[in-house]
């Protein structure tokens, strides 16, 4: 898992920009989920990554923090990569 982390993040690296979306989804016992996916090209190819990640919480800090603790190590050196963010059907509770 690790080797396959470290070239995802030395990919993105290389590419000139990329896209983050999350998305809620349930899993088999219901449980909810968060759903990243990114987005770049390289070597000319589309490329999109998928990492499932279970937030402490249904509420937005909970999420946000999910998202932001996944993000920030890919981006921290790079966050102009970043040209799009989708949060496509992320419910959440008040």
């Amino acid at each position: 898992l690790e080797v396959c982390r470290e070239k995802i993040l030395e990919e993105i690296n290389d590419a000139k920009f990329s896209a983050i979306m999350a998305d809620e989804t349930t899993d088999n016992s219901e449980k909810q989920q968060l759903a990243l996916v990114f987005r770049y090209v390289i070597k000319g190819q589309p490329t999109e990554i998928l990492g499932i990640f279970y937030p402490e919480g249904q509420h937005v800090e909970a999420i946000a923090d999910c998202i932001l603790q996944e993000v920030n190590p890919i981006f921290e050196n790079n966050p102009g990569k970043v040209v799009a963010q989708t949060y496509d059907a992320a419910s959440v509770e008040n």
